[in-house]
């Protein structure tokens, strides 16, 4: 863990001990994807907790058994094995232009962002993360090459895919829902699909339909609509279900679905068919809630409550999902670790509508809705860092109250304080910095990001990499004066290999000491 550290000694008077880094300016470097993704799997590449070369039975609850045939092709021959990450070429066609000229109110997309580098996942791999991060999107032309029609299961072209007059899902994924609409239809409850297959062009139109209701507008339809390129619905393995009851009562749509019957049995028996539900309630205390009426977005996955989104996976990593997720935790976040990415959530893309907590492609100076406070990606969507630390220039004590400034370099990453199991230490990242006050023994007992003001309250929903604002940040935090010892740093996590049974190492200069302002 790289530090730069004050110390606060209050048994003699208050004194700042200063320790600089040593050596040159520290290199925020970050791993490249699959050293990432081989640093957090055994030998044999194969995703923690799960056997490597036998088949995996999902260890579920009796009443959640797998009924998919097992004479269907997989989606990935192995599917417990996740493939390599695979990056793939955006050819820039089919753009939504509308999103690119903005609704006059400061609401667009960059052309980066709505144009993915290399950087974007193939439709292809059913397990690619999509979500309402910038690097997280699928291409324009992104396609799964093995769809069907949900009602013949006969081949289907994309293009020729148009809901809700032709519904497509990719083959497995359809025979899976067929299945369970036969299990639903035998216990009275009559599904009836929504949506299933949108390719970039539909999906654009069905945000440009929300995003010009007068009831929702732009930044209420980002919450409940996904953004051209950010639909898991282009993965080909995503299914709207409501049921015929639930149609007729009113717009389908509408909140309340969860707690209705459809909504029940789908969230009692969706799992023994392969699907999960990605979009689950917000958290009320320690677990989710199996049925609530919610239309606040979910700081996990950044969208509304819906019940009624599925999303097929296969009983296998369903299995594996089931037995390794943590508590709270949502299908995508287990999706990121699984597969060796180390944010639990990104940030919502640039679309004017949270600067300052938002991610994009696009360069300092190009046309886009954030000129500030946005977390710049490379081509393959990793976060670029200031190579300058950040520096702890003013400390003051008033009672309880300390104030504190902190200098910030342009292009340095934060994060929200999160804790690892037992409280001991901080979890982080190896290249965002967060201020942290730790006791005498060097455990730590309070941690701030390196942002004025308070965060939205979705920023706490998950571990994520956050943009600063280049400057001299002011911070405060109430100690009590019976703490005689404290150390002030500002720390990044830097991983090592354990030494001497140290689990992390401090890197500090020749102390320098000076009197507190």
């Amino acid at each position: 863990m790289y530090r730069l550290a004050v110390e606060v000694k209050a048994s003699s008077g208050v004194w700042l001990v200063v320790a600089a880094l040593a050596g040159a300016a520290v290199a925020l470097r970050r791993a490249s994807v699959p050293e990432r993704a081989r640093a957090l799997r055994p030998e044999g590449g194969v995703a923690r907790g799960l056997p490597s070369g036998e088949a995996f039975a999902p260890r579920v609850t009796p009443r959640v058994t797998p009924r998919v045939d097992a004479g269907v092709a997989r989606l990935s021959p192995r599917p417990w094995q996740f493939e390599p990450l695979r990056r793939v070429q955006a050819r820039p066609r089919g753009l939504c232009r509308a999103l690119l000229a903005g609704d006059g109110e400061g609401h667009l997309l960059a052309l980066a962002d709505l144009s993915p580098p290399p950087g974007v996942w193939s439709a292809r791999d059913a397990y690619a993360v999509v979500s309402r991060a910038a690097g997280e999107s699928l291409g324009t032309s992104a396609a799964p090459d093995d769809l069907v029609d949900v009602t013949t299961l006969e081949p289907v072209e994309a293009g020729r895919c148009e809901p809700p007059a032709r519904q497509c899902l990719r083959r497995e994924a359809a025979v899976a829902l067929r299945a369970m609409l036969d299990a639903m239809r035998a216990e009275g409850v009559d599904g009836a699909v929504h949506s299933a297959f949108r390719d970039h062009t539909t999906q654009c139109a069905v945000f440009q339909r929300w995003a010009h209701d007068p009831a929702q507008g732009f930044c209420r339809a980002t919450v409940g609509s996904a953004l051209p390129g950010h639909s898991q619905h282009q993965l080909g393995t995503a299914v709207d279900l409501f049921t015929a009851a639930w149609n007729a009562a009113g717009p389908s749509l509408r909140a309340g679905f969860g707690c209705s019957p459809g909504g029940r049995w789908i969230a009692a028996h969706a799992h023994a068919y392969g699907f999960v539900l990605p979009y689950p309630a917000p958290l009320r205390g320690d677990s989710d809630a199996p049925c609530a009426v919610s239309t606040e977005p979910d700081g996990r996955t950044g969208y509304e409550y819906e019940p009624w989104h599925l999303r097929y996976v296969g009983p296998e990593v369903l299995g594996a999902w089931l037995r390794e997720r943590r508590r709270g935790e949502v299908f995508d976040s287990w999706l990121r670790r699984a597969r060796g990415l180390d944010d639990d959530a990104g940030l919502p893309v640039c679309d004017g509508c949270q600067c300052g907590f938002c991610s994009t492609f696009a360069a300092e100076g190009e046309r886009g809705p954030c000129a500030e406070g946005a977390l710049r990606l490379d081509v393959e969507g990793r976060a670029i860092g200031a190579v300058e630390a950040p520096s702890v220039e003013r400390l003051r004590r008033e009672g309880e109250r300390w104030q504190l400034r902190v200098r910030v370099p342009r292009g340095t990453l934060t994060a929200a304080p999160a804790w690892r199991e037992g409280y001991d230490e901080l979890s982080g990242f190896d290249d965002a910095w967060r201020l942290v006050f730790r006791d005498a023994s060097g455990r730590p007992r309070r941690a701030l990001a390196l942002i004025e003001g308070a965060a939205p309250g979705w920023v706490n929903g998950a571990p994520r990499r956050l943009p600063t604002r280049p400057g001299v940040v002011s911070l405060s935090l109430t100690i009590p004066e019976s703490d005689v010892r404290w150390r002030v740093s500002v720390e990044r996590l830097v991983e090592r290999p354990a030494r001497d049974g140290a689990a992390r190492d401090t890197l500090a200069g020749d102390d320098a000491s000076r009197p507190a302002h």
